[in-house]
């Protein structure tokens, strides 16, 4: 009797690890209805229709056949039309999104990350953001740390991003579904349940949470298994005086009655499931502490077990063979980190926030989200040098988007006096690097127009101003460089259209009102009587009063020579 009861936790232990495989592998292989089209994606999709017809049509076709895809050759043959659609529409970020997704299906794990990377640098989205979540999930293999912490962050990203769309609850819901994190699973689960009903997905996670609360078959097993207990404690009490070892065979059962109760978490199950196979008082001790260490309050800020140091949380961030004993933990650790810094900034803390962004960075390394996020904090807080280099890091890694680059040259020329020769070097070579590829001139040339008006450098903007105001002739910024460009060409007639066309678009009034007071100071003076009625009255003044003089004078001398 001894040993089937030193076995039974074992067994039952290693039948509820399989049990849960096997669900979780259904779950995910289970086919989920598309949801509705975000504005955004409807936009995209309108541009592409407009721009791109037969990109759309390719991209319509392979969205539809993706929806409806039962096999794997059905997956694949959406992905070559979804493919072909996001190679002609460059700048559309729906396209290669869905092929990112198509491409986590077929667990094409760094071709979906390639693809979802560039959908992002299109337009970064919570969809975009959710969807690199699975890609980062994808593949037959278990996720490496570094992935596992991406997915985190992205997560928690596109929940702050888009607030009021269920793509950050739903990502979260993909890394608690690849990691079997029940409790993580709960949380997700309740947030889309509460907030998002009709979101197509929140359906799908409800039922994969249903499938791990315990069935008819599940409650008949572990009544049976308590009335074999209660059995075995019965006959131990009834013959206890033939020995103590009865009376140690009913401790047993106690204890083992006490650890069977399901846990919260999967890791809380190994725990008590480790601990029971020892059927010892001592071990059930240990089991009950472990489990409640991991039932730990979850709450925004604190749901690492890592502490964070508030004053200097670089201090704080675990190291790598902390991250990759226990990349969850890490993940949690990087989401109290975003969430301190939202309390920061909730506060109007930019310097505390920024610094919570610098332990992000220092966290991972490689992306460039926490180098941007740094930046923008260290700009508010007024240290722009620092916030230099932050900005500078975010153009190194991965993710990095069109607008990193924008924010770079905007935060060097923000610096007061005349830029170093240094900054001058770097700003011209991301110009250079931008010209390169036809979809980011646009951000190469504002950069050039930048750094001419600061350098009032005219063959800059003889290069870039042009370019842009074939684009957007009617762009406040692009009216600005054209008219600096006027100024410094000495063509005051252009200089004075601009400044009329300033007036008369979404430029501020402030600025339209200076750029006029400019162009006037600017303006020869025997000019400036077009543009103002009291040079103009002045100098009609002036010519009448010189006129009345030299005809007095005349009628003067005609008097003196009759006389």
């Amino acid at each position: 009797m001894r040993s089937v009861l030193q076995v039974t936790p074992v067994l039952i232990s290693r039948v509820r690890v399989v049990a849960t495989f096997c669900v979780f592998l259904f779950a995910a292989s289970a086919p989920r209805s598309e949801p509705s089209r975000n504005r955004l994606d409807r936009d995209d999709l309108t541009w592409m229709q407009s721009k791109y017809p037969a990109a759309a049509k390719n991209f319509e076709q392979g969205e539809t056949l993706l929806a409806a895809a039962k096999t794997p050759s059905d997956v694949e043959a959406a992905e070559k039309m979804l493919r072909a659609a996001a190679t002609e529409a460059k700048e559309s970020a729906l396209a290669p999104r869905l092929d990112c997704e198509a491409l986590t299906m077929l667990g094409r794990h760094d071709d979906a990350l390639t693809a979802c990377k560039r959908s992002l640098s299109n337009n970064a989205t919570g969809m975009g953001l959710r969807a690199m979540v699975g890609a980062l999930l994808s593949g037959g293999a278990q996720p490496t740390s570094s992935d596992l912490s991406l997915a985190t962050v992205y997560a928690n990203r596109a929940g702050h991003l888009m607030p009021d769309d269920p793509y950050g609850a739903a990502a979260e819901c993909d890394i608690a579904q690849k990691l079997g994190d029940l409790d993580m699973l709960n949380d997700c689960t309740n947030r889309l349940a509460s907030s998002f009903p009709t979101y197509s997905e929140t359906a799908h996670f409800e039922a994969l949470r249903s499938a791990h609360r315990p069935g008819w078959g599940v409650a008949t097993f572990w009544l049976s298994f308590l009335g074999l207990a209660f059995g075995t404690l019965l006959r131990a009490v009834v013959r206890s005086r033939r020995g103590s070892r009865y009376a140690r065979t009913a401790t047993t059962v106690v204890a083992l009655g006490a650890l069977s109760t399901p846990s919260v978490t999967a890791r809380a199950n190994d725990s008590v499931a480790s601990t029971a196979s020892s059927a010892t008082a001592t071990n059930a001790g240990n089991a009950a502490n472990a489990a409640d260490d991991f039932r730990r309050p979850m709450r925004a800020g604190s749901l690492s077990k890592y502490p964070i140091d508030d004053a200097n949380p670089v201090s704080s961030v675990p190291t790598l063979a902390q991250r990759d004993k226990d990349p969850l933990e890490y993940g949690y650790f990087l989401m109290d980190l975003g969430d301190r810094a939202d309390h920061a900034l909730a506060r109007g803390d930019h310097a505390a926030a920024a610094k919570f962004y610098a332990a992000v960075v220092k966290a991972v390394p490689d992306m460039s989200v926490g180098y941007s996020k740094a930046c923008t904090e260290y700009e508010a807080a007024h240290d722009l040098d620092t916030a230099t280099e932050y900005c500078a890091g975010a153009l190194t890694g991965q993710g990095v988007t069109l607008a990193d680059f924008s924010h770079y040259a905007r935060v060097v020329l923000a610096k007061p006096g005349d830029p170093s020769q240094k900054d001058v070097t770097n700003l011209s070579s991301v110009i250079a690097h931008l010209k390169e590829k036809p979809e980011s001139r646009s951000v190469a040339w504002d950069i050039e127009c930048n750094l001419g008006v600061r350098l009032a450098d005219r063959t800059r903007l003889e290069t870039c101003a042009p370019e842009l105001a074939k684009l957007a002739p009617n762009e406040p910024k692009v009216v600005f460089y054209q008219w600096v460009l006027a100024l410094q060409h000495r063509d005051y007639a252009a200089a004075w259209k601009l400044v009329d066309r300033a007036k008369s678009t979404n430029q501020e009034p402030e600025r339209a009102k200076e750029m006029a007071e400019v162009t006037f100071r600017a303006t020869p003076i025997w000019r400036r009587g077009f543009r103002d009625w009291r040079v103009g009255a002045l100098i009609a003044g002036a010519l009448f009063g010189a006129l009345a003089l030299m005809l007095f004078r005349r009628k003067s001398v005609s008097e003196q020579a009759g006389a």
